[in-house]
């Protein structure tokens, strides 16, 4: 019996994975929150392909929890209010950080906001938005899926009509 279940009737996963997945967790997120176990836990289970180019706004979504962690907060504030007690050596290494990820982050906010322009409220649902905006963007792995769709016998590539997907037919 665990937690009123039969272990018949949950999928488990089997003890070695569940240890590396607690080992990822620990080394990626520097603490142990449930939602960081069960993100390495299905990374572990079901690791990403190395081919598969990561999304950009889930990676730019977890920066920026990451930032704002208040944990990482509350940890900063506990060394800051008892740095009479550090190491020197570390003092200082820890200074030279956060200097370091200061200027890191100050060339990063240039960089993202220097050309962020907010989205016009003109009526146009926000997927919208997205979905014309990315239209306009290169296609990364075009030339990847042209060779691929060239090794099955009956594919061939159509371009993209764009109002094809503007105009719908009543």
């Amino acid at each position: 019996m665990w937690d009123g279940f039969e272990h018949d009737e949950c999928s488990t996963i089997e003890e070695a994975t569940f240890e590396e997945a607690l080992d990822r967790a620990k080394e990626t997120f520097g603490e142990l929150t449930t939602a960081g176990v069960l993100r390495m836990v299905k990374e572990v289970v079901r690791p990403k392909s190395r081919d598969v180019e990561p999304d950009i706004n889930v990676i730019a979504v977890e920066l920026a929890r990451e930032l704002d962690s208040p944990y990482r907060r509350e940890r900063l504030d506990e060394v800051i209010g008892f740095r009479s007690r550090l190491n020197p050596t570390i003092r200082k290494k820890l200074i030279a950080s956060l200097k370091n990820a200061s200027e890191h982050m100050d060339a990063s906010l240039h960089s993202l906001s220097a050309d962020f322009k907010q989205s016009p409220s003109n009526g146009k649902a926000h997927q919208r938005l997205i979905r014309e905006h990315m239209a306009t963007q290169p296609e990364a792995d075009l030339e990847e899926k042209q060779r691929l769709a060239g090794l099955l016998p009956t594919s061939r590539m159509l371009p993209f009509e764009k109002s094809a997907t503007t105009k719908r037919k009543m």
